[in-house]
């Protein structure tokens, strides 16, 4: 680890700094966006100068599913406002992943994409994205968090296996990147499951676990679509 950590300098990587996490949210946030569609908004994350990634559900409509029709999505980074040329989503099934194309090139700051096969429970993640937000600037709805991988295991929601993270969800934060100790991409936060339970006394109980889609997911999505600015 001491020497991952004294190469990653040399490298290029921006490791989060979990003592100090304003000055790793001053670093991310050239690497996040802020998605709105007409139903709602989201969050996603750079892939490239003019390429985003982010859920399925972020670009659909509500009921139905319909993909949004890319002239409605307005894209906000730290560099301003942008528009969507095409979306892009799997054709394997209905994995919550879709990638956006920006019309333009909007200097976006990409993520390194790491391996979610290689995550362990008990890693330490971060995320940035956008949830709860008012109609506000960019900066006064960036939001930071940091949790723990709780467990990794199948669900009925993905073709593969989901991580289970400490990091409690709200609307709007879908889309955004779990980023690992190296500062790679290894999951997209995307579901919140409420089990409800009924106790002795009659009352009611609920509990409620947050998860997040497996990176490789976009891996597969990337490599389908090809080649774009990188």
């Amino acid at each position: 680890m001491k020497l991952l950590t004294e190469s990653s300098g040399i490298l290029g990587i921006n490791r989060p700094d979990f003592v100090h996490l304003n000055a790793s949210v001053k670093t991310y946030a050239s690497s996040v966006v802020w998605i709105h569609q007409p139903g709602g908004t989201g969050s996603g994350f750079a892939i490239g100068n003019n390429a985003v990634a982010t859920n399925r559900h972020v670009v659909t409509s509500e009921p139905g599913g319909k993909v949004i029709a890319p002239r409605d999505l307005r894209i906000v980074s730290k560099n301003g406002v942008h528009t969507a040329q095409s979306i892009h989503l799997p054709d394997w099934g209905p994995d919550d992943i879709a990638i956006i194309i920006l019309a333009e090139d909007a200097k976006l700051v990409p993520f390194n994409i790491g391996f979610s096969e290689l995550v362990e429970v008990g890693e330490r993640i971060l995320t940035l994205g956008f949830p709860a937000a008012h109609a506000g600037a960019f900066e006064e709805n960036l939001y930071c968090n940091v949790g723990l991988v709780n467990r990794i295991r199948p669900s009925e929601f993905c073709s593969e296996r989901v991580l289970e993270v400490s990091i409690e969800l709200q609307g709007g934060i879908s889309g955004a990147p779990v980023l690992n100790e190296m500062g790679e991409v290894v999951g997209l936060v995307t579901f919140t499951l409420t089990k409800t339970q009924r106790n002795q006394e009659g009352q009611m109980h609920f509990e409620r676990s947050f998860h997040a889609i497996p990176v490789e997911l976009l891996r597969r999505l990337k490599a389908k679509i090809g080649t774009f600015d990188e």
